[in-house]
């Protein structure tokens, strides 16, 4: 799945606090042992709002995206000046590098927008060094966030009108079995938590004007009846559009190294 139409809003939008990517980013360093002759690779690069603290510390950062639109956006936050930074067009599933040739593998938000995210998993393996570290993070509300209670509700109605939405392929728990499949030791860190305050209306506007994927499939007059429908049960629900309500999200990595053996023998 492309995200050349929201490149241009994609960090506007999906903001992480910024003194929640330094600490995502010491995190990383720290657990994978990363030094100067670290070559990292993410899987998604997208914009790089994990990659460019680490182009502008001087690691050797590679990334790969399917979206033209989201790494050019990169490059011009990186500048010219970034030589250690390389970026590819390419699948994650089909990864244009030598085996065993990156230490540090970092994906974030990814897996579950690719169908076939086991041959992307098989694919990093091979790729990692068999010494190296596979990273994964997330950013998600915590329980009981009425953020996560407003979308809930929306993909009850959308459903109810009869659209089926894009299913989440890779979650978070499939991908660490599979991972233990593949001969992997896992660790898992809650690296920050951080509170924002938004409206009901924002969230409603959001799905409005398509900036999330989920509601890209989503027919013009679906997605507008069900905009109607958010608007009388957010109303209902908390007295106004306007009401000041407050998020709580949290920023959770995991870190795999592979048994030497399961790495060196080929994927199947």
């Amino acid at each position: 799945m492309s995200f050349d139409r929201v490149a241009h809003i994609y960090d506007a939008t999906r903001a992480i606090p910024e003194d929640v990517i330094d600490k995502v980013v010491h995190r990383v360093a720290t657990v994978t042992n990363a030094g100067p002759d670290s070559r990292f690779l993410e899987m998604g690069i997208g914009t790089g709002r994990i990659a460019l603290p680490f182009i502008q510390a001087g690691y050797t950062y590679s990334g790969v995206d399917i979206s033209d639109e989201m790494m050019a956006q990169l490059r011009t936050k990186a500048g010219e000046k970034a030589c250690n930074l390389t970026l590819t067009h390419a699948d994650v599933t089909d990864l244009p590098f030598p085996d065993h040739c990156m230490d540090v593998i970092v994906t974030v938000h990814l897996l579950h927008l690719v169908p076939d995210w086991r041959v992307a998993l098989r694919e990093a393996r091979r790729v990692l060094h068999p010494d190296g570290y596979f990273v994964m993070g997330r950013d998600s509300p915590v329980t009981d966030d009425p953020g996560e209670e407003i979308r809930r509700q929306w993909h009850t109605l959308v459903a109810a009108a009869g659209v089926a939405l894009r299913p989440s392929y890779g979650s978070w728990d499939a991908v660490h079995e599979e991972l233990t499949n593949l001969g992997g030791r896992i660790g898992t860190f809650r690296v920050a938590s951080w509170s924002r305050e938004f409206r009901p209306k924002d969230l409603l506007d959001e799905q409005r004007n398509r900036i999330f994927s989920l509601s890209w499939d989503v027919p013009d007059v679906v997605l507008e009846e069900v905009n109607q429908q958010m608007e009388v049960w957010a109303t209902d629900r908390y007295g106004t559009m306007e009401a000041p309500l407050e998020s709580h999200e949290e920023f959770l990595l995991s870190v795999t190294r592979f048994d030497r053996q399961a790495v060196a023998a080929p994927a199947t």
